[in-house]
């Protein structure tokens, strides 16, 4: 993974950051405490995968991390989706609108790499439920098949 690539996607986990931090500024932690907690588990989970270092392989880096890196961004698109629906999201704009940038930059730069992961971030940002719910039905089916 190259130094660009890391570099960005730190700059996107300390936009996620700032923004987790204006919320408890506003006292409007309890509101989305729930999924304030989801993000932090897969941006923990997301760090703890990530190499420190540039690497070689990225390709088997990205595959790595890839469906992490899809989680947490799915994450924070449903906050932005919960701001949204409770007429909140103006109070975020500013945040959201860096973390959004940083996001599609992580995506172009991923594209080079593998297209359909940078689509897919796109698409998970903008449509956070829907990924959801394939996510889940993906996983009833694993169920049942296991069962």
């Amino acid at each position: 993974m190259d130094a660009t690539f890391s570099q960005v996607l730190t700059e996107l986990i300390e936009r996620v950051n700032r923004l987790q931090h204006d919320i408890q500024q506003q006292d409007d932690f309890e509101k989305y405490e729930g999924r304030l907690a989801r993000i932090e588990q897969k941006r923990s989970a997301l760090k703890r995968h990530f190499p420190t270092e540039p690497v070689d392989h990225a390709a088997t880096v990205l595959a790595d991390v890839s469906t992490l890196l899809i989680e947490f961004v799915e994450k924070v698109g449903l906050l932005r989706r919960d701001m949204q629906q409770r007429k909140e999201l103006e109070h975020y704009e500013g945040p959201i609108a860096r973390i959004e940038q940083k996001l599609f930059a992580l995506a172009d730069h991923v594209s080079r790499e593998d297209p359909s992961l940078a689509t897919k971030l796109r698409s998970v940002w903008q449509l956070p439920a829907r990924s959801l719910a394939f996510r889940n039905a993906d996983h009833q089916k694993k169920d049942k098949t296991e069962s």
